[in-house]
């Protein structure tokens, strides 16, 4: 299903959240900038490549009728109301290039027609007989940014289950759930349920299934962010975010209404365009 939130975000910690539960592990750059060119690009022609085209061809036409017949065929968790929502705000895309492309998943650059935003994309199909879209996202460049989605290695799952439990034992407001969910996702480390996962969507995919199968939180999850910004130098004329403190002590009040189950302030707040299903 695709998610929309509001606008690219500041980066300076690997690990941060607001309102849910969002690790960042920083890995290598990929030396890939934002697009420049406009021409839009052809498809791969593989099942994933003419996923996304038609995608394109029913999102860039703004007609909730196409987009709906698109959803029941290719993707039918997906809202289509929530798409032409999506493709009114943008204007439609345009396919700038293909980053990289296997039968069952591609990633990609696009620029907004309307709202001229430069963006990255990832489609990865459940299935491709007949074709069934397991994850779509598209998320906007932040100015400056590199992208940064490659291959995750064993160290990289390490540090992102080490930041994980740290984040559950000193902020999670249920602390023998917060064990529980630690213990759960060492024992699936401990038996290789990870070794094998190296997409970084895929992962957090993983990692949020395995913390809410324990906590039953639905507000829980563990995201992935492919980008690194550049580093800012001298004063910030950014608003200050609220301490770890404070937000904790927010997020509890929050937790008492049943509003909000997960407590993890952070270092950064951060609030990309991602639409993933």
């Amino acid at each position: 299903m695709l998610l929309q939130s509001a606008v690219p975000e500041k980066r300076n910690s690997t690990c941060r959240a607001c309102l849910c539960f969002v690790f960042v592990v920083a890995i290598m750059v990929v030396a890939i900038m934002p697009p420049r060119a406009r021409a839009d690009v052809s498809t791969p022609d593989t099942p994933a490549g003419r996923t996304l085209r038609a995608f394109f061809d029913a999102f860039n036409s703004g007609e909730h009728d196409r987009i709906a017949a698109y959803v029941k065929e290719y993707d039918p968790e997906n809202s289509a109301d929530g798409l032409t929502s999506f493709s009114s705000q943008t204007g439609g895309f345009t396919l700038v290039s293909i980053v990289h492309s296997t039968p069952d998943k591609l990633s990609f650059l696009v620029h907004g027609r309307g709202d001229n935003i430069d963006a990255y994309g990832a489609l990865q199909l459940a299935s491709t007989t007949p074709p069934r879209v397991k994850r779509i996202s598209i998320r906007a460049i932040p100015p400056g940014a590199k992208l940064d989605d490659i291959q995750l290695d064993e160290a990289t799952r390490q540090k992102t289950i080490d930041a994980i439990c740290e984040g559950l034992t000193e902020y999670y407001v249920y602390p023998d759930v917060a064990a529980k969910m630690i213990q759960a996702i060492r024992d699936h480390q401990k038996h290789g349920n990870y070794n094998s996962i190296v997409d970084g969507n895929e992962f957090a995919d993983a990692l949020s299934r395995d913390l809410r199968d324990v906590s039953q939180d639905k507000h829980l999850f563990v995201g992935y962010d492919p980008y690194i910004l550049p580093t800012k130098s001298g004063p910030s004329d950014e608003p200050r975010q609220p301490s770890p403190g404070r937000l904790c002590r927010i997020f509890r009040l929050l937790a008492k209404t049943d509003a909000f189950t997960l407590i993890i302030p952070v270092n950064a707040v951060q609030s990309p365009i991602d639409r993933a299903s």
